[in-house]
C-alpha cells in the first residue's frame, strides 16, 4: 500500500541533488557562533548551514531552534552535529571556538592553549572542505589567524580574520554620531591588530571627500582641542611593580548608594542598589595576583561582615552575576578605593572598636586610587565622563602616563565592547553582523573592500609573518588583493608595533 508520501509526490528526476554551492559551517555555537549563524540565516547567504560543538545537548537545542523558524528563513537544511562531517563541502567555514582566559593567564598561555584547540579542529574541517575558506573569529583573533593558516596548509588568501571590521564599524559609527550623519556616511578605517593596539588612520578620515585633517591638522593627536582621538581608545596597558602588568576598565554611570546598618557585635551590613557601574579585571604585578569582576545590572546587594579580631569578609551579589573573587598578592596587601560622583555619601563603621571609614560620592566622574603590594604603590587615576583626562602613574615613582581624552559626547571604540559586557554580559550582536557582512563580499563575489586579517609580510617595512587587518578586497576568492594605503610615518609606526607585539606571542608557540 502506497504511503501518503508517495501518494502525494511524484518524482520526476533520475538522479540525486547536486551537492549546496553555498554550504557555510559555524564551529561554536556560544553567543557569538549562534549571532553569526542567524545573521548569516536572516541575509540570506546560505542554501545550507552546519554547526558544529563539543556540547551536544546545546548543538542539538541551538539547531532545533532554528529549524523550528525555517518557515521564516529561506536556508533549506540546518543541521548539526559533534561528528566534523556534518560540514562536509562547505564553501566557507566560520570558526568561533575557543577557550577563555583563566584568572592570571598570559597571554601566550592562552594563545597555547587555544592552539591545542584549533589543533583538533583546523585539520577537521580541511578533511571535509578542502576547498573551503576560514574566516576566524575567535579571539586573540590575529595570532588564532596565524595559527589556523599553519594548521590548515591553505594559501593565505583563503585565511580570514574578521579582524578591525567590526572595530571599523564602531568607529564609524561613533564618529558619524558627533558629527550627526549615518554611519555610513562617514569613511574611517581602523587597521592593524584587532584591540588595544588598532591603528585608526586619521589621515583618511573624510566625509563626501572632505579629509578631516585638513579642516583639523590635529585631528587624532594630544594637541586636538575638540579630542577626537578619545573616539578611537581608550583602555591602555598600565605596568605595576616588578615588572607585572595590571590592566583595569572602569565604567561609571549613574550609582546610588542605600542604606548601611551599624556593627552589632562586630557586625556590618551594607546594602548597594546601582545602576550602570562596573570594575572589570584587574590583573596585579608578578609576585601575586588580583583579578575582580563586578558585573552590575539594575539591582546588586552587599552584605559585608565583619567578624570579631577586626576582619571584614566582602561579598558582591549583583544582578544576575556574582563578584567573583579578590586574591591578594604574595603577602602583599591590596586597598582598592573607588569614588563615583553626585548622589550619596556613606560611613562604614568596622567590628570590634575599630573603625573603618570609607566614604562613596557617586556622580558621572570617579576617581580610583589602588594601592598595590608589598610597598609599591600604584595610583591610577581616572577621571570619566564630561572630564577630559586620563592620568596613569606607574609603580615606585616611575611614572607612565597616557592621554585618551574625551569630551562627554565622544565614546570610545576600543572601550565600548567593554561597556557592552557591562550591561549585557558578552557582546555578539555586532560581530555576528560584521561576520555576516564579510560571508556576503565572499559567496557573492562582490569584491568589497574590508579591513580584515590577512598575511602582512613584507607590507609597510613588516618582515615577520604575522596577520593583521588592512583594506582587503574579498570576493570568491577570499582575499582577493590589499589596498595599498598612504598612511602616516606615524600610522606605520603603530601598524609596526601591532606586529612586533604578535611576533613576540607568536615565535614562543609550540605544536604548529
Amino acid at each position: 500500500m502506497a504511503s501518503v508520501m508517495e501518494k502525494l509526490i511524484s518524482p520526476l528526476a533520475s538522479s540525486p541533488a547536486e551537492p549546496p554551492r553555498n554550504k557555510v559551517t559555524v564551529v561554536g555555537v556560544g553567543q557569538v557562533g549562534m549571532a553569526c549563524a542567524i545573521s548569516i540565516l536572516l541575509r540570506d547567504l546560505c542554501d545550507e548551514l552546519a554547526l558544529v560543538d563539543v556540547v551536544e545537548d546545546r548543538l542539538k537545542g541551538e539547531m532545533m531552534d532554528l529549524q523550528h523558524g525555517s518557515l521564516f528563513l529561506k536556508t533549506s537544511k540546518i543541521c548539526a552535529d559533534k561528528d566534523y562531517a556534518v560540514t562536509a563541502n562547505s564553501r566557507l567555514v566560520v570558526v568561533t571556538a575557543g577557550v577563555r582566559q583563566q584568572e592570571g593567564e598570559s597571554r601566550l598561555n592562552l594563545v597555547q592553549r587555544n592552539v591545542n584547540v584549533f589543533r583538533s579542529i583546523i585539520p577537521q574541517i580541511i578533511k571535509y572542505s578542502p576547498n573551503c575558506t576560514l574566516i576566524v573569529v575567535s579571539n586573540p583573533v590575529d595570532v588564532l589567524t596565524y595559527v589556523t593558516w599553519k594548521l590548515s596548509g591553505l594559501p593565505k588568501h583563503r585565511v580570514i580574520g574578521s579582524g578591525t571590521n567590526l572595530d571599523s564599524a564602531r568607529f564609524r559609527y561613533m564618529m558619524a554620531e558627533r558629527l550627526g550623519i549615518h554611519a555610513s556616511s562617514f569613511n574611517g578605517w581602523v587597521l592593524g591588530e584587532h584591540g588595544d593596539t588598532s591603528v585608526p588612520v586619521w589621515s583618511g578620515a573624510n566625509v563626501a571627500g572632505v579629509n578631516l585633517q585638513k579642516l583639523n591638522p590635529d585631528i587624532g593627536t594630544d594637541g586636538d582641542r575638540e579630542q577626537w582621538k578619545a573616539t578611537h581608545k581608550a583602555v591602555v596597558d598600565r605596568y605595576g611593580p616588578t615588572g607585572g602588568q595590571v590592566r583595569s576598565r572602569w565604567w561609571t554611570g549613574t550609582v546610588s548608594l542605600v542604606d548601611r546598618y551599624g556593627p552589632a557585635g562586630g557586625q556590618v551590613r551594607s546594602r548597594w542598589w546601582t545602576g550602570t557601574v562596573s570594575l572589570v579585571d584587574r590583573y596585579s604585578p608578578a609576585g601575586g595576583q588580583v583579578r575582580s569582576h563586578w558585573w552590575t545590572g539594575t539591582v546588586s546587594l552587599v552584605d559585608r561582615y565583619g567578624p570579631a579580631g577586626g576582619q571584614v569578609r566582602s561579598r558582591w551579589w549583583t544582578g544576575t552575576i556574582s563578584l567573583v573573587d579578590m586574591y591578594g598578592p604574595s603577602g602583599g596587601q591590596v586597598r582598592p578605593r573607588w569614588w563615583t560622583c553626585t548622589i550619596s555619601l556613606v560611613d562604614r563603621y568596622g567590628p570590634a572598636g575599630g573603625q573603618v571609614r570609607p566614604r562613596w560620592w557617586t556622580c558621572t566622574i570617579s576617581l580610583v586610587d589602588r594601592y598595590g603590594p608589598a610597598g609599591e604603590q600604584v595610583r591610577p587615576r581616572w577621571w570619566t565622563g564630561t572630564a577630559p583626562l586620563v592620568d596613569r602613574y606607574g609603580p615606585a615613582g616611575s611614572r607612565q602616563v597616557q592621554f585618551h581624552r574625551w569630551t562627554g559626547t565622544a565614546l570610545l571604540v576600543v572601550d565600548s565592547a567593554y561597556e557592552v559586557i557591562k550591561l549585557k554580559g558578552y557582546t555578539n550582536w555586532a560581530i555576528g553582523l560584521s561576520v555576516a557582512d564579510l560571508t556576503e563580499s565572499i559567496v557573492k563575489n562582490m569584491s568589497r573592500v574590508h579591513p580584515v586579517s590577512t598575511m602582512v609580510k613584507n607590507m609597510y617595512g613588516i618582515s615577520e609573518e604575522v596577520f593583521l587587518s588592512l583594506p582587503c578586497v574579498l570576493n570568491s576568492n577570499g582575499v582577493n588583493s590589499v589596498v595599498n594605503m598612504t598612511l602616516t610615518d606615524a600610522e606605520v609606526a603603530q601598524l609596526k608595533k601591532s606586529a612586533d607585539t604578535l611576533w613576540g606571542i607568536q615565535k614562543d608557540l609550540k605544536d604548529l
